[in-house]
Protein backbone atom coordinates (compact mmCIF):
# COMPACT_ATOMS: atom_id res chain seq x y z
CA UNK A 1 0.00 0.00 0.00
CA UNK A 2 1.32 3.62 -0.81
CA UNK A 3 0.86 6.79 1.34
CA UNK A 4 -0.59 9.27 -0.44
CA UNK A 5 1.82 11.61 0.21
CA UNK A 6 4.46 9.62 -1.64
CA UNK A 7 2.38 10.09 -4.84
CA UNK A 8 3.38 12.31 -7.82
CA UNK A 9 0.95 14.45 -7.68
CA UNK A 10 0.95 15.31 -3.53
CA UNK A 11 4.29 16.96 -4.41
CA UNK A 12 3.10 18.97 -7.09
CA UNK A 13 1.91 22.96 -6.02
CA UNK A 14 -0.15 24.16 -8.89
CA UNK A 15 -0.87 28.32 -8.34
CA UNK A 16 -4.53 29.44 -9.49
CA UNK A 17 -5.24 33.06 -10.10
CA UNK A 18 -7.87 34.40 -10.47
CA UNK A 19 -7.73 38.22 -12.01
CA UNK A 20 -9.78 41.05 -12.83
CA UNK A 21 -10.42 44.38 -12.64
CA UNK A 22 -11.43 44.75 -9.07
CA UNK A 23 -9.61 41.56 -7.67
CA UNK A 24 -6.66 39.15 -7.39
CA UNK A 25 -7.47 35.96 -5.80
CA UNK A 26 -4.24 33.41 -5.89
CA UNK A 27 -4.36 29.95 -4.45
CA UNK A 28 -1.37 27.54 -4.01
CA UNK A 29 -2.73 24.13 -4.25
CA UNK A 30 -1.41 20.87 -3.49
CA UNK A 31 -2.71 17.28 -2.72
CA UNK A 32 -6.54 18.60 -3.91
CA UNK A 33 -6.25 20.98 -1.04
CA UNK A 34 -5.70 24.71 -0.63
CA UNK A 35 -2.48 25.11 1.35
CA UNK A 36 -2.47 28.74 0.76
CA UNK A 37 -5.36 31.80 -0.30
CA UNK A 38 -4.44 35.32 -0.78
CA UNK A 39 -6.78 37.62 -1.97
CA UNK A 40 -6.26 41.50 -3.09
CA UNK A 41 -9.35 44.23 -4.05
CA UNK A 42 -8.86 47.67 -5.14
CA UNK A 43 -11.46 50.46 -5.92
CA UNK A 44 -12.25 50.36 -9.69
CA UNK A 45 -12.24 53.61 -11.67
CA UNK A 46 -16.11 54.35 -11.68
CA UNK A 47 -17.73 57.48 -13.91
CA UNK A 48 -18.69 60.36 -12.17
CA UNK A 49 -22.20 61.99 -12.75
CA UNK A 50 -22.29 63.93 -16.20
CA UNK A 51 -19.97 61.88 -17.51
CA UNK A 52 -21.94 60.87 -20.61
CA UNK A 53 -20.59 62.38 -23.63
CA UNK A 54 -18.33 60.19 -25.65
CA UNK A 55 -15.65 62.11 -24.96
CA UNK A 56 -15.96 61.01 -21.25
CA UNK A 57 -16.60 57.77 -22.29
CA UNK A 58 -13.64 57.41 -24.02
CA UNK A 59 -11.47 59.07 -21.31
CA UNK A 60 -13.18 56.56 -18.45
CA UNK A 61 -12.57 53.50 -20.69
CA UNK A 62 -8.83 54.64 -21.33
CA UNK A 63 -8.23 55.21 -17.35
CA UNK A 64 -9.53 52.07 -16.55
CA UNK A 65 -7.94 50.00 -19.33
CA UNK A 66 -4.62 51.45 -17.49
CA UNK A 67 -5.81 50.21 -14.25
CA UNK A 68 -5.98 47.38 -15.11
CA UNK A 69 -2.96 46.90 -16.47
CA UNK A 70 -1.02 48.10 -13.64
CA UNK A 71 -3.10 46.07 -11.82
CA UNK A 72 -1.99 42.58 -13.87
CA UNK A 73 1.69 44.30 -13.30
CA UNK A 74 1.19 44.18 -9.22
CA UNK A 75 -0.60 40.68 -9.92
CA UNK A 76 2.55 39.58 -11.33
CA UNK A 77 4.59 40.94 -8.72
CA UNK A 78 2.94 39.52 -6.21
CA UNK A 79 3.27 35.91 -7.96
CA UNK A 80 6.37 36.18 -8.77
CA UNK A 81 7.27 36.88 -4.93
CA UNK A 82 4.90 33.93 -3.57
CA UNK A 83 6.86 31.65 -6.23
CA UNK A 84 10.84 32.87 -5.04
CA UNK A 85 9.43 32.01 -1.68
CA UNK A 86 7.95 28.69 -2.68
CA UNK A 87 7.84 27.50 -6.72
CA UNK A 88 4.91 26.56 -8.21
CA UNK A 89 5.08 23.42 -10.13
CA UNK A 90 2.53 24.79 -12.70
CA UNK A 91 0.08 28.07 -12.87
CA UNK A 92 -3.48 28.29 -14.40
CA UNK A 93 -5.50 31.78 -14.87
CA UNK A 94 -8.88 32.37 -14.88
CA UNK A 95 -11.19 35.42 -14.67
CA UNK A 96 -12.26 36.99 -17.65
CA UNK A 97 -10.23 36.61 -20.90
CA UNK A 98 -8.88 39.97 -21.23
CA UNK A 99 -7.72 40.01 -17.95
CA UNK A 100 -5.97 36.73 -18.11
CA UNK A 101 -4.25 37.41 -21.34
CA UNK A 102 -3.44 40.54 -19.94
CA UNK A 103 -2.02 38.62 -16.91
CA UNK A 104 -0.05 36.57 -19.01
CA UNK A 105 1.66 39.09 -20.96
CA UNK A 106 2.60 41.10 -17.43
CA UNK A 107 4.36 37.70 -16.01
CA UNK A 108 8.07 37.10 -16.50
CA UNK A 109 8.90 35.05 -18.90
CA UNK A 110 9.72 32.28 -16.40
CA UNK A 111 6.59 32.31 -14.81
CA UNK A 112 4.97 32.48 -18.39
CA UNK A 113 6.40 28.89 -18.93
CA UNK A 114 4.71 27.09 -16.03
CA UNK A 115 1.47 28.49 -17.17
CA UNK A 116 -0.39 25.52 -17.72
CA UNK A 117 -3.67 27.17 -19.45
CA UNK A 118 -6.34 29.14 -18.62
CA UNK A 119 -9.83 28.22 -17.00
CA UNK A 120 -13.44 29.39 -17.11
CA UNK A 121 -13.40 30.41 -13.43
CA UNK A 122 -14.68 33.54 -12.36
CA UNK A 123 -13.00 35.53 -9.50
CA UNK A 124 -15.61 34.95 -6.88
CA UNK A 125 -15.44 31.11 -7.25
CA UNK A 126 -15.81 28.77 -4.43
CA UNK A 127 -13.46 26.53 -2.85
CA UNK A 128 -14.68 23.51 -4.22
CA UNK A 129 -14.59 25.56 -7.58
CA UNK A 130 -11.20 25.76 -7.49
CA UNK A 131 -10.01 22.27 -5.95
CA UNK A 132 -12.23 20.79 -8.71
CA UNK A 133 -10.24 23.03 -11.29
CA UNK A 134 -6.86 22.16 -9.89
CA UNK A 135 -6.89 18.36 -9.38
CA UNK A 136 -7.34 17.24 -12.85
CA UNK A 137 -4.25 19.87 -14.24
CA UNK A 138 -2.27 18.34 -10.78
CA UNK A 139 -3.00 15.33 -12.61
CA UNK A 140 -1.67 16.43 -15.97
CA UNK A 141 0.88 17.93 -14.57
CA UNK A 142 1.87 14.60 -13.17
CA UNK A 143 1.44 13.04 -16.24
CA UNK A 144 -1.33 10.39 -14.79
CA UNK A 145 -3.82 11.91 -17.29
CA UNK A 146 -4.16 11.94 -20.96
CA UNK A 147 -6.87 13.70 -22.64
CA UNK A 148 -8.41 17.34 -22.59
CA UNK A 149 -9.20 18.60 -19.45
CA UNK A 150 -11.33 21.79 -20.31
CA UNK A 151 -8.07 24.01 -20.13
CA UNK A 152 -7.52 26.77 -22.49
CA UNK A 153 -3.72 27.03 -23.65
CA UNK A 154 -2.17 30.52 -24.56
Amino acid sequence: MTDASSSPTARLRVGLILFDAARTRVFAVRSARIEDAREYAVNRAQRLPGQSSPAAAREWVSRADEQLKARAAQTARLVTELDNAQPFDGLLLGGPSKARDLLWQKLPTQLQGRVMGSLNLEVAAGESAIVGAAIPAVADLAGSVSGPLGIHSF
